[in-house]
């Protein structure tokens, strides 16, 4: 099998175990904001915001470590990561419960009611079980189970989507927090169970050294997980402060529709990992590499700008009238995620070359960005000024993760990504500015047109190949249906 069968056999198989778990979750969209205020949903939306900062914090990103340590060891390395990982971890986090445990009755005991008194506990719990079920579901990727690394997505989503419905109607955001604690429990089980990680778990196997290792690895990895934070969620701290939890409700929601892009983006950016892992000291990866990025840029932009185009009628369609204003910022946005995911792509190569500092490096730009455009923006243009910073900072990032990148792989063709991302800013612009219907179609067909024209060769040759894997598939069934019937 070639490197381009292998990377689009893995991204099918997440790409089927994940479709669902997508759509079950873009699709429960109408319920969450019929039962939730725009206030509640913005209370949801922070709380979700400071569950992936702490996690981040508490954990070390050791889950980070667990994908590209064991992958390609014997068995009893394997088995010595994943204990050692776990252990260690799981003290810390002992460490960490006693301690807000303590911090918590201390407020309590004066009085304090706030967003942490009120919550702590089960934001505890979730962050808890963030961990497990991101470090049993990152370790099965590197055990190459990437059915069970699918599969865990879905399970997740669909038992959120039953326990929401169940207990979100008579609880409220206690029964939204409740039913995340149930799906993370229900996914992490199952991941271990049919992951078959219990053989993965000998608690003499514990090392210390290879913990260090995995620390020294990840450790990079949590200045540029905050850094993330900072660029992708810093703003919800800076609404709620300017604007209220209302504000934060909405652009919450606002946030959903681009986030699709992301969480498509990352069901390829998964496998295109694994195959920059395999495939990266091969003398032909500057071609291979600058193949796909071709491909993965002209999609992300043809979605993007479809996003833009819809983005009105699919939020109509989906929510209640209070949130009916999201969709003004979802053109915004989706260059925002855009930026993101093609700073992803680039930044995958870090890992092949174990080179995390460049993570560490390249967010850095992003995080002052991000700090200074909301502070400047924010109190001056309000929501639009959210989503203008988020886009500055992941352009920055982007364009930082590409100098840095350059010296292991060379982008060929930059001009032909500038004119097909200046469309993609051109169309999100009409979006937002022009009224008039008519106009603003005749317009969008044009720029998606010149679009299409210009990477016309290379739509033609995925084409090609889509028409050659299918005659290859269909040969390889004629032979075997060939050979059965001769053996009769």
């Amino acid at each position: 099998m070639n490197k381009y069968s292998r990377l689009g056999k893995n991204t099918g198989l997440i790409i089927v175990g994940n479709i669902g778990s997508r759509f079950i979750s873009f699709f429960m969209l109408p319920f969450y904001t019929t039962w939730l205020s725009v206030k509640d949903y913005g209370i949801i939306d922070l709380i979700q915001v400071y569950t992936s900062f702490i996690l981040s914090i508490i954990s070390c990103c050791i889950y980070e470590s667990i994908f590209v340590f064991p992958k390609g060891q014997k068995k009893e390395k394997q088995t010595t990561y994943f204990s050692s990982g776990i252990y260690y971890t799981i003290l810390l986090f002992a460490i960490t419960g006693i301690l807000s445990f303590i911090f918590h009755f201390i407020l309590v005991n004066n009085h304090v009611k706030n967003f942490y008194t009120t919550y702590s506990l089960y934001l505890y719990i979730i962050i808890f079980l963030s961990f497990t079920q991101t470090y049993t579901q990152q370790f099965s990727r590197s055990l190459n189970q990437m059915n069970i690394y699918a599969l865990c997505g879905i399970i997740y989503t669909a038992s959120m989507a039953i326990s929401s419905i169940i207990l979100l109607p008579i609880y409220g955001v206690y029964g939204f927090l409740i039913a995340q604690i149930v799906s993370l429990a229900i996914s992490t089980i199952y991941t271990f169970l049919f992951g078959k990680m219990y053989k993965f778990i000998n608690w003499s196997y514990i090392q210390k050294r290879e913990y260090i290792e995995m620390l020294k690895y990840a450790l990079p990895l949590i200045p540029n997980a905050l850094i993330w934070w900072l660029i992708l969620s810093f703003n919800r701290p800076v609404i709620e402060s300017y604007i209220g939890l209302k504000a934060v409700g909405l652009f919450a929601v606002a946030c959903k529709l681009p986030n699709m892009i992301g969480a498509f983006y990352n069901m390829f950016g998964t496998s295109w990992q694994i195959s920059v892992l395999e495939e990266f000291n091969n003398s032909d990866y500057t071609y291979f590499f600058n193949r796909v990025c071709r491909f993965i840029v002209l999609g992300l932009v043809f979605i993007s700008s479809l996003m833009c185009i819809t983005s009105k009628w699919i939020i109509s369609l989906l929510t209640s009238v209070e949130f009916i204003d999201a969709w003004i910022y979802i053109p915004i946005l989706s260059l925002a995620i855009l930026f993101s995911n093609i700073s992803n792509f680039i930044g995958a190569t870090f890992s092949a070359v174990k080179q995390s500092k460049y993570y560490f490096y390249s967010g850095i730009w992003g995080a002052i960005s991000s700090i200074v455009f909301n502070f400047t923006l924010i109190p001056t243009y309000g929501l639009y000024g959210a989503a203008i910073s988020m886009v500055l900072a992941n352009f920055i990032i982007l364009i930082s993760r590409t100098i840095y990148s350059w010296k292991y792989v060379k982008i060929q063709n930059l001009f032909s990504y500038v004119i097909m991302i200046g469309i993609n800013i051109i169309i999100a612009i009409s979006v937002c500015i022009i009224d008039n219907l008519l106009i603003k179609s005749i317009s969008i067909v044009i720029f998606l047109s010149i679009l299409i024209l210009a990477n016309k060769s290379v739509i033609r040759d995925l084409y090609n190949n889509l028409i050659l894997h299918f005659n290859q598939n269909k040969k390889q069934i004629q032979n075997e249906s060939i050979q059965k019937n001769f053996k009769e």
